[in-house]
C-alpha cells in the first residue's frame, strides 16, 4: 500500500540553485588554498596607485595579505582563469578570508566570484558594514545592486531571532567567514548568497531576475574568477585585509564534451643540434568576436614526426621568452578564441618552466594524448593582457645532430 504520492523538499541550502537535491558528487573547475606561496601560475597578484601594495604572504598563518596604504589606489588577487558556466547546471563558489577589522574609511573590500565587469560580492563597504552586491555592465557601463545587511532578504543575521533572522545567528563581520555563492545563471536565473558559520549553511540574501527583472541578463557572463580586491579612495589610514581558500564547483559535473576541438596549422622546423628551438606557441586573441576573450584552454595532445635521422627531445613550456619580432596568427580564421606563432627565435626559460617532455626517434613519429593541470591556465590578465604563463610553447631540441621535425598541437576550448 502507498501512503506517499509525492515527496517535496522546502527550499534551502539542501536543493541546489536549480531546485535539486544535493545528492550528486560535484565537479571541482577550480581550487585555490594559498598553502605554501602566493601560487603565482594560477593566481595574478598586483596593485594600482599611490596606496596600492601588491599582495605578499603570510608564512605563519598561511594567508595572502591585501593592503592599501592611505591615499588612492587597490591592491588585488585573482585567478587568471575565468571559470566556465555550464548552463542547466547550480555553479556553486566557496570563499574564505577575513576582512581583519570593522572597516577603514575610504576603503572597500570585495571578495567573491567577480571581475571588473560582472560578479557576486561579498563587501566590506569602509565603516558602513558588510553587503551583499551583484555587478552588471549588462547596460553598457558598470551597474551595481547592492543589499546592505539590514536588508537582507533571507536571514539578516543580526541575532534578534524572528522572522527577519530565522537562523537567531549573529554576522561577527571583522571575523574570519566562510562564505558561499550558489549561481543559477542562464543569463536569468537566481543567486543565493550566504556563509557557512559552525558547520551550518546559512543563505543570507538572494538576487532574482526572471520574470520581473526586464528583458536582458542580471550579467554578461556566468564565466568569471575568483577575486578580493580592496579599493581606497582618498582613504587616510592603512586597510589589511586576507585570503584564504576559494573553490568553484559544477553541480552534476561538466561536460567537456561540449568544448569545441582545434589544431595548430602543420609546421615544420629543423631542430638545432644540443639547442632549443621553437615548433610554435599559442596564446589567448585579446578579443574574441568583439568581446574580451576570457576562454578556457584545454591541450589535449601534440603530433610529432621526425624526418631527420637524429633522435629530438620535445618540452612543451610555459613561459618561454624569444628575441626579436613575435606575429601571431589566429587559429581557424574566426572560429577558435586562440592564436599560434611559429618561426620565433628561442631566447630563455628564465621565468618560466617545462611541464611536460618527451622524445622522438630518428626518422620517427610520436603522438601524446594528455592533459595540462587546470592550475596552468592558458589565458590573460586581469585586464585583457598577455600574463607570463599564458602562453604554451612546443620546443624541440636535436640529439647528435639536427634535424627537421613536422608537429602539431591539438585543444579544446570552453566557452
Amino acid at each position: 500500500m502507498s501512503y506517499f504520492t509525492s515527496i517535496s523538499y522546502s527550499d534551502g541550502p539542501g536543493l541546489d540553485a536549480f531546485g535539486r537535491l544535493r545528492t550528486s558528487d560535484p565537479a571541482t573547475l577550480f581550487e585555490v588554498s594559498t598553502q605554501y606561496d602566493l601560487d603565482p601560475i594560477q593566481m595574478q597578484a598586483g596593485a594600482s596607485g599611490s596606496a596600492g601594495i601588491t599582495p605578499s604572504y603570510i608564512t605563519n598563518q598561511r594567508l595572502v595579505q591585501l593592503q592599501t596604504t592611505a591615499g588612492t589606489g587597490s591592491s588585488f588577487y585573482q585567478s587568471y582563469q575565468y571559470l566556465p558556466y555550464y548552463s542547466g547546471k547550480s555553479q556553486l563558489i566557496y570563499f574564505t578570508g577575513s576582512f581583519n577589522d570593522t572597516g577603514v574609511t575610504g576603503s572597500v573590500v570585495d571578495i567573491g566570484y567577480q571581475d571588473l565587469y560582472n560578479g557576486i560580492i561579498y563587501r566590506q563597504n569602509g565603516t558602513g558594514g558588510v553587503q551583499w552586491v551583484k555587478r552588471s555592465s549588462t547596460s553598457g557601463s558598470v551597474v551595481e545592486t547592492v543589499a546592505s545587511q539590514s536588508n537582507w532578504n533571507i536571514d539578516n543575521l543580526s541575532g534578534a531571532g524572528g522572522t527577519l533572522n530565522p537562523s537567531g545567528l549573529t554576522l561577527n563581520a571583522n571575523q574570519s567567514f566562510i562564505g558561499f555563492i550558489d549561481l543559477q545563471f542562464l543569463g536569468m536565473g537566481r543567486v543565493r548568497v550566504g556563509f557557512d558559520i559552525n558547520g551550518l549553511v546559512v543563505p543570507v540574501h538572494q538576487f532574482t531576475w526572471a520574470n520581473q527583472s526586464g528583458p536582458y541578463p542580471y550579467m554578461q557572463s556566468g564565466t568569471l574568477p575568483i577575486s578580493m580586491v580592496i579599493n581606497s579612495n582618498a582613504s587616510t589610514n592603512t586597510k589589511t585585509a586576507y585570503f584564504k581558500c576559494a573553490t568553484v564547483l559544477s553541480e552534476c559535473g561538466a561536460d567537456d564534451t561540449l568544448s569545441y576541438s582545434f589544431q595548430t596549422p602543420n609546421i615544420s622546423v629543423i631542430a638545432a643540434s644540443g639547442s632549443r628551438t621553437q615548433l610554435v606557441s599559442i596564446q589567448p586573441q585579446s578579443t574574441f568576436n568583439g568581446s574580451l576573450n576570457r576562454s578556457l584552454f584545454e591541450l589535449q595532445g601534440i603530433s610529432l614526426v621526425n624526418v631527420g635521422s637524429n633522435p629530438v627531445y620535445w618540452e612543451l613550456a610555459i613561459g618561454a621568452s624569444f628575441s626579436g619580432g613575435t606575429t601571431y596568427t589566429p587559429i581557424s580564421g574566426s572560429y577558435s578564441a586562440f592564436q599560434y606563432a611559429s618561426g620565433l627565435t628561442y631566447s630563455n626559460l628564465t621565468n618560466g618552466c617545462v611541464i611536460e617532455s618527451g622524445y622522438v626517434s630518428g626518422s620517427g613519429q610520436a603522438s601524446t594524448s594528455f592533459l595540462i593541470s587546470d592550475r596552468i591556465p592558458i589565458s590573460l590578465d586581469r585586464y585583457g593582457n598577455q600574463q607570463p604563463f599564458g602562453t604554451l610553447t612546443l620546443l624541440l631540441t636535436g640529439l647528435g645532430g639536427s634535424s627537421t621535425v613536422y608537429g602539431t598541437i591539438s585543444y579544446n576550448e570552453i566557452r
